[in-house]
């Protein structure tokens, strides 16, 4: 069965082992589209927003732009 969900998808700066220079990372999380996914969404993405990094001089800091939502669909097994 295909189901909505909600997709948040930010970028963060990381240091790699083994690199002297932070490096830009894709992460994302995904939720039920109901009243609880948008809830959770909606907290996760106003603690990005506080994680905010204008510049990649420490690792783990959100990019300013980068938090994006959209809807994707999942296949869920039922029962």
């Amino acid at each position: 069965m295909r189901t909505r969900m909600l997709r948040s998808t930010w970028a963060e700066w990381i240091e790699l082992k083994g690199a002297s220079e932070l490096t830009q990372s894709w992460k994302s999380r995904v939720t039920k589209l109901d009243d609880s996914g948008r809830k959770k969404t909606a907290d996760l993405q106003a603690k990005l927003r506080e994680s905010y990094g204008s510049t990649p001089n420490y690792g783990n800091n959100v990019i300013k732009g980068s938090i994006k939502t959209d809807i994707v669909y999942r296949d869920l097994e039922v029962g």
